[in-house]
């Protein structure tokens, strides 16, 4: 018995946060995003960044969430770059090429900002990828307030992930300590 609770600990941790991230997630799709006709939820955004995350120190979480938000604005200025002309060639937009390109440019050049908060590459190609899908719920950021919603979601549910991360390194390093043991003489 003493074997199955301590190879329990660690899923029945991880199970624990998992179920109320999925409650807080169902609360907020009752209440907050109802535009949507759709059963959305968007608790895999937390699931995958709680994945990415977990491995990470908090001041490299702090990093990833900022890189989320770099990723969402380059993918909002790729999208609207896209439109700037139409002119393609076998059916690939010209001005969305030049966009990608200059975005994609632009932040390889952040890993070298080793002082700045802004070099996760990890969460700005987390972030561009989580706009460009439309969250699966086909929002785009075309207009200020779908880009607003849009980016409330995005970091609502990202913040959540690097909170369950936190959660289950910080439990996980409670629960597993080895408890003291008196010093018989």
């Amino acid at each position: 018995m003493k074997k199955f609770y301590e190879i329990s600990k660690t899923p029945l941790i991880v199970g624990i946060v998992a179920a109320v991230v999925f409650s807080i997630d169902s609360i907020l799709k009752k209440y907050l995003w109802i535009e949507f006709d759709v059963d959305a939820h968007f608790v895999w955004i937390t699931f995958l960044v709680w994945a990415v995350a977990f491995g990470m120190k908090n001041h490299e979480r702090i990093r990833f969430l900022i890189g989320v938000v770099i990723g969402f604005l380059g993918a909002v200025f790729m999208i609207h770059f896209g439109g700037i002309f139409d002119a393609s060639v076998l059916g690939i937009g010209i001005a969305m090429v030049i966009g990608v390109f200059i975005f994609s440019t632009v932040v390889m050049y952040f890993d070298h900002l080793k002082k700045f908060w802004m070099n996760s590459i990890t969460g700005i190609f987390f972030g561009a990828p989580l706009t460009f899908s439309g969250l699966g719920v086909a929002l785009a950021p075309m207009t200020f307030c779908d880009a607003g919603l849009m980016f409330a979601i995005m970091m609502t549910y990202a913040v959540f992930g690097c909170l369950c991360a936190l959660a289950c390194v910080y439990l996980m390093g409670k629960w597993n300590k080895p408890t003291e043991t008196k010093k018989t003489a």
